[in-house]
């Protein structure tokens, strides 16, 4: 027994020991003028953390605290004191955590406020007034032959007739018809001023949507932003569908290119741009990531529910990664400079992202991901050298098996069944059409199939990593 209450008394001796050097500590912090100015004035975390650590180190409680939390630490355990426990020279200092744990409080809920009426005032807080419920659904036949016709680039002016694009790349497929349009044979022209939710008139099912206003209150302070981060990104990197008008580039993951399928994310780097900084090109691709999560969270906002559903569905059940580079659910919002803010709890965007810049495509289809055949795009920017940008510049879309024109517009959304055939007219008089895109393609489906079964099977470890030499075509 005579061990068992040695061991006793020592253990209680160290304690005592332990409660005696925090203690101490806080009777030097109660008399240091400097820190106590500090407690009442400053909200940085880390910066309260590091000067308790270095007083931490002139006292027998060094070895209790650490750099990332001592303040942290110093607060939460003398908050377990009532005050007149106390030794009257710390009390003084009890009052003034107290105060500043008052203090954050208000700060949080203040910031919480702030960010919650932001997302409302941008859009992506879902409200009754969204398009589905504010106008009457449009509905149209589904033709028997599909206009404009598939696999040629749609004129919206009879004269001159463009040559077609260039061939840059062999690899690349090329389209070389281009038909002028015939206003007749089209069945609906969405204005572009009009928001719309089309329908197939016998099935009811929704063919696509149109959202105007998409970014509401803030758009004036996103658009410079994201109209920046979309050249610099597309300047950065090897481009898609080459042989276009335009320029197109893949961000977020990628199945790779089509010899050699992978799993990873697209930073797809032109040669002289693989020198620079690592630092400098992830947080360019936290801003890509930014830029999709709010693109995403509005369009969580606004879209029809059937669609959501469609997009998650298909997410969460292969347990698909979103596009989120730094794997932390969350988007910060840089614009805004004064203060920046970070959100949480937001469902990110799919991971296959596209950028774009003055990029048309021929009348075409596209495969899409097992019962998902939702793609949307948002065009952040549409203007000529003189401000004009009305239907007869070009940069519209189509739905061909419908007959449907959509003309676009700045800050607009667009969703569609990417099953459809679909396509974008002609640019005309130096238009400038800048915006994003996702869709979920059978390829990402499968590389991700793929993916996790290689690592199901023990052949590679979960990560998937940087792919900075992927093309596509």
């Amino acid at each position: 027994m005579a061990p068992t209450k040695a061991r006793k008394g020592r253990n209680q001796a160290a304690k005592e020991q332990k409660v005696q050097g925090f203690l101490n500590l806080c009777a030097i912090l109660a008399e240091d003028k400097e820190f106590l100015t500090l407690v009442s004035e400053c909200t940085n975390p880390a910066t309260l953390n590091a000067y308790v650590f270095a007083k931490a180190q002139v006292t027998n409680y060094k070895k209790n605290v650490a750099p990332a939390n001592a303040f942290t630490k110093v607060k939460t355990l003398l908050g377990t004191y009532l005050c007149h426990e106390l030794p009257s020279s710390i009390q003084s200092l009890h009052q003034s955590l107290k105060a500043h744990t008052s203090k954050s409080t208000q700060l949080r809920l203040r910031s919480h406020y702030r960010k919650n009426k932001i997302a409302k005032r941008i859009g992506f807080r879902p409200s009754p007034t969204t398009i589905i419920n504010s106008v009457p659904p449009i509905k149209l036949s589904k033709l028997s032959t599909p206009y404009p016709i598939p696999n040629a680039y749609v004129l919206e002016r009879s004269k001159p007739i463009p040559s077609p694009p260039k061939v840059t790349d062999t690899s690349c497929g090329k389209c070389d018809l281009l038909i002028p349009i015939d206003e007749s044979k089209l069945q609906y022209t969405v204005s572009a001023t009009e928001s719309a939710v089309i329908q197939d008139d016998v099935s009811g099912n929704i063919i696509a949507v149109v959202i105007r206003d998409f970014a509401q209150d803030y758009y004036s302070i996103i658009k410079p932003w994201a109209v920046d981060l979309i050249n610099d990104s597309i300047d950065r990197r090897t481009l898609s569908q080459r042989n276009g008008p335009g320029k197109l580039a893949r961000v977020g993951v990628t199945d790779g290119a089509r010899n050699a399928r992978v799993f990873g994310w697209s930073r797809s780097l032109k040669q002289k741009f693989r020198k620079g900084r690592r630092s400098d090109h992830d947080d360019h691709e936290r801003n890509i990531s930014a830029l999709f999560g709010l693109f995403y969270s509005l369009f969580q906002a606004q879209a029809p529910p059937e669609i959501i559903k469609d997009l998650e569905t298909a997410m969460t059940t292969a347990d698909l990664p979103r596009l989120d580079f730094d794997k932390r659910m969350k988007f910060p919002l840089p614009f805004f400079t004064e203060k920046p803010m970070t959100f949480y709890g937001y469902p990110l965007s799919p991971p296959e992202g596209y950028i774009a810049r003055n990029f048309a495509k021929q009348i075409h289809a596209d495969k899409h991901w097992t019962n998902c055949p939702w793609g949307a795009y948002w065009n952040l920017k549409r203007s000529t050298p003189t401000q004009e940008s009305g239907m007869e510049y070009g940069a519209n879309f189509f739905i061909s098996d419908y007959g449907l024109r959509i003309v676009n517009s700045e800050n607009v959304c667009v969703i569609w069944n990417i099953s459809m055939l679909h396509g974008t007219s002609w640019y005309y008089e130096n238009l400038e059409h800048v915006g994003i895109a996702f869709v979920l393609s059978p390829t990402t489906e499968e590389a991700w199939k793929e993916y996790q079964d290689r690592v199901n099977k023990g052949e590679i470890e979960d990560g998937f990593t940087i792919i900075d030499d992927m093309v596509e075509h």
